[in-house]
């Protein structure tokens, strides 16, 4: 059932009662036309009078009533501020009923008003016209309702909001911006690339890499490189400094964000990767969270041996902490390895202080920006400089 809203005014022409009967008819056109189950009419108090006439000629062409009407008298018809917020206003309050807007008379102000709610609000926009005859007024029986496509105008606030959100790395509200374009040819381009970006950044690499194969976009060639060498590599070393270089940029992002317990959770889980990646090359996998003793026999001393076989399970697994990979670092000849825990423990222990990890104290942004610049700074440290640097380019989120 359709609610039509009407913008009113008096006509044109020196004879009041002639330029009212005229505008009249090509209004009450309309309203038949749409089938109104209940009529908004928005005018000033000029304009209202113009309510008598419409309803005499909808009797006389039609043979009855005006269907049930509310009249709303617009505060000052030449403010767009005015007109625009009472019509709003009353699409607001009506909720999911079925708005059709009508802007075939009133002031330029009202007109306008009524056009620019219908584009924001996606309601059909029609306008009676015809042929015109004298003053420009339609003439009697030629009138025509046609609806006005503002889907293009509309189309660009939509692209230009989600790309503001997109790189905002809001994607799932990109993508739902998106998905109320109309007739849009790059629609479906553009959702697969938020899609991969949403994806990726919850580290849904697999996922992220199948949407980007569907993308030919250069401005992604080297995330999509990046993703896809991500996925293939089959070389523990250079896939985990992959993920290391992905866990920097993702915890850069967070504290763009404001969300700095979150940035300090990955720089926390980076800082602990650097130490499994200098574990590789004493031949040991830790990325399973348990280190077999015999991997570590007759490469430390006995001492530290000894304490290593007191905290393994009856399988001979080591489950350690971070602080406790630094340390067997350190035992298995890593030299720098407790010069870096040491740099950032007191860091760490905010983290663990985090309401997102064992306390309810939040992070504070200095604190997340210092301990990314330390982690940042190890990784390029510990790890081939040269491949992380790379890696931390072409993970980089493009921003559109």
């Amino acid at each position: 059932m359709v609610t039509l809203f009407m913008t009113v005014g008096t006509g044109v022409g020196d004879d009041q009662v002639e330029r009212m009967r005229n505008l009249a008819h090509g209004l009450a056109h309309g309203i038949r036309h749409h089938r109104a189950v209940h009529l908004v009419f928005f005018g000033s108090a000029q304009s209202q009078p113009m309510l008598e006439f419409i309803q005499e000629c909808y009797m006389h062409e039609y043979g009855s009533d005006l269907p049930a009407s509310t009249w709303v008298e617009l505060r000052n018809i030449d403010s767009f501020t005015d007109c625009f917020e009472q019509i709003t206003e009353e699409i607001r309050k009506r909720g999911d009923e079925e708005i059709r807007i009508d802007y075939t008379s009133g002031t330029k102000t009202m007109t306008m008003s009524a056009a620019i709610a219908s584009m924001l609000h996606q309601k059909p926009l029609t306008v009676v016209n015809g042929k015109r005859g004298k003053n420009g007024l339609v003439t009697l029986g030629t009138e025509n309702v046609s609806e006005q496509s503002l889907y293009l105008a509309y189309n660009i606030i939509l692209r230009d909001t989600a790309m503001a959100e997109f790189n905002a790395y809001r994607f799932d509200s990109a993508i739902a911006t998106l998905k109320k374009l109309v007739a849009d040819e790059e629609q479906h381009d553009l959702l697969d690339i938020a899609g991969a970006y949403r994806l990726w950044d919850r580290f849904d690499h697999a996922g992220a890499n199948a949407l980007f194969d569907r993308i030919s976009d250069r401005r992604f060639s080297e995330n999509k490189g990046f993703l896809n060498q991500l996925n293939r590599s089959t070389d523990p070393k250079f896939k985990y400094k992959m993920l290391l270089a992905d866990l920097l940029n993702n915890a850069a992002r967070r504290i763009d964000e404001g969300k700095y317990d979150d940035a300090t959770a990955r720089l926390y889980r980076a800082a602990e990767l650097i130490t499994q990646i200098r574990l590789l090359e004493y031949g040991i996998d830790d990325m399973n969270t348990s280190i077999r003793l015999e991997k570590i026999k007759g490469k430390v001393d006995s001492p530290f041996y000894a304490q290593c076989e007191v905290k393994a399970d009856p399988e001979g697994r080591l489950r350690i902490g971070i602080r406790e990979k630094f340390r067997l670092l350190d035992a298995l000849g890593w030299t720098r390895a407790m010069k870096i825990y040491t740099a950032i423990e007191d860091d760490l222990k905010k983290r663990n202080g985090s309401i997102l990890a064992h306390g309810i104290t939040p992070v504070s942004e200095e604190d997340a920006k210092k301990l990314y610049e330390k982690v940042h700074r190890f990784t390029l440290d510990s790890c081939d400089q040269q491949d992380i640097v790379s890696m931390l380019r072409r993970s980089t989120f493009v921003k559109l």
